[in-house]
């Protein structure tokens, strides 16, 4: 339900106007020079130094409201900073709509650099042999017999139980005193398996390459901490990192909506008037900001007509120096149920916290 206007009746008043200029109080807004009283419906605020003040945790989202005439106002915010709002179309302290300020902090005008966290098994240009966790002997040393791609494992008749073939015929079968007795043929020179050599004969079974055995060696599969020399052309996975960074404070209007108690951003404007968002070779997002001193809102003013909400900003304290963002900002929700209760909120920032609102004046929007 709608909270009851307070004694000015709605069919009074044209125009709502406060500067907060009295006595401090403890939890009230106390009474306008008009005699018009504020509806607090959400947390606590009060009067200090000329001001609104709410001691209220900001993402209570704080608020005091009046009802208008009419629907369709101007609504001016003067002496503010981030964390400060203007409540629109409150149906009750759970729904409703606010625009509001917010600063963050982000790294910006970082230079970018890239390396390769993960390669392919080719990609190592020159390597470590004795690093190479597999290898296949692409050229070989010693006998013929060495053909045998896997061996048994007995010292009587040195069968081969899985041969290769090459173009030309080797023995597929020994006896004990090193004579062929079965020819074959073995599929090319490159040993795949080797087992520890006697005296006489190669024995092979199930034992990887060892390097030192081979005239020539392949690396097939390796770790990449083991390359001396990568073919960054190859690599299949870039890790992106941003150094010698500053710290740019970035300001936006946000535009909330809160039904039953659930709060949501709906719409957000950057307007530091230099700084940009865009995307690295790798599609990460980077900020780069040209002036670190962008001038911050300080007052803004805005306006409805129907359900569409256009916001100017200002550097000054009164609507002072307007801040260049382009144009005139425009915000048209379509699922919004519009009232004419209005009033002052205090929102979340991430950076510069502030609690506090100098004057609002709300008139008819003609």
């Amino acid at each position: 339900m709608k909270p009851n206007p307070h004694p000015v009746p709605s069919s009074v008043r044209k125009r709502f106007s406060d500067n907060f200029i009295r006595d401090n109080t403890s939890n009230t807004l106390g009474i306008t020079e008009d005699g018009s009283r504020w509806d607090i419906l959400r947390g606590i605020f009060k009067i200090f130094g000329g001001r609104a003040t709410s001691d209220t945790d900001p993402n209570s989202y704080p608020m005091a409201t009046v009802t208008m005439p009419y629907e369709d106002v101007s609504l001016d915010l003067l002496e503010i900073d981030n964390g400060s709002a203007a409540a629109l179309w409150v149906t009750g302290s759970g729904d409703w709509w606010a625009v509001g300020l917010d600063q963050e902090i982000v790294d910006c005008n970082c230079d970018v650099g890239t390396e390769c966290n993960r390669w392919n098994s080719s990609n190592c240009a020159r390597r470590n042999d004795s690093n190479c966790n597999r290898w296949e002997c692409s050229s070989y040393s010693g006998n013929n017999r060495r053909s045998c791609s896997r061996w048994n494992q007995t010292n009587i008749n040195f069968e081969c139980v899985e041969w290769k073939r090459t173009s030309f015929p080797r023995c597929s079968r020994w006896d004990s005193f090193g004579r062929c007795t079965r020819v074959n043929y073995v599929t090319y020179l490159n040993c795949e398996r080797y087992g520890i050599e006697d005296i006489n004969f190669g024995n092979c079974a199930f034992y990887p390459w060892n390097a030192n055995n081979c005239t020539g060696n392949s690396c097939n599969r390796w770790n990449s901490t083991n390359c001396i020399a990568y073919n960054a052309k190859t690599c299949n996975q870039w890790f992106e990192f941003t150094f010698n960074c500053e710290t740019c404070y970035p300001q936006y209007i946000r535009v909330l909506q809160s039904v039953g108690n659930t709060i949501s951003t709906v719409f957000s404007k950057l307007i530091s008037p230099t700084f940009r968002e865009f995307l690295s070779p790798n599609n990460n997002t980077l900020y780069e900001q040209d002036n670190l001193n962008d001038p911050t809102v300080k007052s803004m003013s805005l306006r409805t007509s129907g359900k569409e909400i256009s916001i100017d900003v200002y550097e000054g304290l009164a609507l002072e120096d307007q801040i260049n963002v382009s144009e005139t900002i425009v915000y048209e929700p379509t699922n919004a149920e519009v009232t004419a209760q209005y009033g002052i909120m205090i929102k979340p920032s991430e950076y510069n916290q502030q609690n506090f609102i100098g004057e609002i004046d709300i008139d008819k929007n003609f």
